[in-house]
């Protein structure tokens, strides 16, 4: 758990770290990569004024035409067994392209689903590191590939930072 009085001794640092320039509201936002660039998977966290949001990358190897449909559930389950739900805000279509890889391209599919996260869950996810992700995708569960324990600590300290406002 990173408490705001560690915290107070570490500079907090977001990818991106501004005021919007028309709505005049602070916007800080930071990436994290689930299972390294090989799967493609990536969380977006963002803060904008006091609200919180998550956007997933998710990526398969073949050519799926099933969206991701507005209500879905991505279920992070912590460090210390709570489970923190993503309800995602409308239908995502997926996307499809080709990948290179060498002599062998292939088709890849990828949604960018998105939703909005209560204070609650921002504490829940400020206090102990995400250790699996699943999402259920027309009837089939799809689990994520590892997060490492650095990219996790990364998103449980930026939690943390964006509550300190």
């Amino acid at each position: 758990m990173f408490s705001p009085m560690i915290l107070a001794q570490k500079k907090c640092k977001f990818d991106k770290d501004e005021k919007d320039k028309f709505t005049n509201e602070h916007v800080r936002s930071s990436r994290f990569s689930v299972g390294g660039m090989m799967y493609r998977w990536y969380i977006l966290l963002e803060q904008k004024g006091d609200k919180y949001y998550m956007t997933y990358q998710i990526a398969v190897n073949g050519k799926v035409d099933d969206p991701i449909t507005k209500g879905t559930k991505i279920l992070m389950k912590l460090g210390n067994d709570s489970i923190v739900e993503l309800v995602v805000d409308q239908d995502y279509a997926p996307q499809q392209s080709v990948v290179n890889n060498g002599d062998n391209p292939f088709i890849a599919s990828m949604w960018l689903p998105k939703g909005q996260l209560s204070k609650d869950q921002m504490k829940k996810l400020s206090m102990s590191p995400i250790v699996a992700i699943r999402i259920n995708i027309a009837g089939k569960d799809l689990d994520s590939p590892n997060m490492s324990s650095k990219e996790s600590e990364k998103l449980e300290q930026t939690s943390a930072c964006m509550l300190l406002d």
